[in-house]
């Protein structure tokens, strides 16, 4: 029952995203469209250019994320709590971090086997373990003390199938792969289009991230009331 029951308030929760977040997420999607269009226009390639506006990209998804987060769970945002909720969430998604950053830095190396067989371990890391830590940035951020996320994932016992299959499904609808990449695109026209086409997707997987922060963040306070 439990599983049906989470994502049933998931999809309830998404109804509870306020304007802020939508207004965040908006500018989010528009800073990630504007950053591939630059890409797609100069053909610079990656290089620690790209850091400042990456940061602020960083800064305004997850910021959309906790405000709605908070407005789900009808928790009061603050600044130490967003400072610890941003931490938090950096801290839960350094591993995929290092390994996209050690790809970009030394294509090379991944020609071999070894190399590739970690990335596709990183990327079963993301997929079945990253999810049982999703409410360890709210619990985090709203208690405005040190939570262990072992503790965080230990509450989520009787809903990781849910946790595992609602992440995986959201992460599907950020990365629009319904919709082309710009690196298609042959007119300057043809990738604006495609970049505000990625706009409307990446709006629907912030509003399902914070939905599913704030409700794994309140199935966990049941098995844990402490994380509240």
């Amino acid at each position: 029952m439990w599983p049906l029951l989470f994502v049933q308030c998931v999809t309830s929760n998404l109804r509870k995203v306020p304007r802020e977040g939508w207004l965040l997420g908006f500018l989010s999607a528009s800073l990630s469209a504007g950053t591939d269009l630059t890409y797609w226009a100069t053909r610079w390639p990656i290089n620690w250019m790209y850091a400042a506006p990456f940061m602020v990209l960083i800064l305004t998804w997850t910021g959309a994320i906790y405000v709605s987060a908070c407005k789900i769970a009808e928790r009061e945002c603050t600044n130490e709590g967003y400072v610890r909720f941003v931490l938090a969430t950096l801290t839960l998604t350094s591993p995929v971090g290092a390994s996209l950053l050690i790809f970009f830095t030394n294509k090379a190396a991944f020609l071999n086997a070894g190399p590739v067989l970690l990335l596709l371990l990183m990327a079963l890391l993301v997929i079945l373990v990253i999810p049982l830590f999703t409410a360890w940035p709210m619990a985090e951020a709203i208690t405005l003390k040190s939570i262990s996320p072992l503790r965080v994932c230990r509450a989520t016992r009787g809903h990781r199938g849910s946790l595992i299959f609602i992440s995986f499904a959201s992460t599907g609808i950020g990365n629009g792969k319904f919709i082309p990449p710009m690196s298609m695109a042959q007119s300057f026209i043809e990738a604006v289009l495609i970049g505000v086409a990625h706009i409307f997707p990446k709006l629907i997987a912030m509003a399902l991230i914070a939905s599913i922060t704030a409700t794994a963040w309140t199935f966990a306070m049941r098995n844990d009331p402490g994380l509240g």
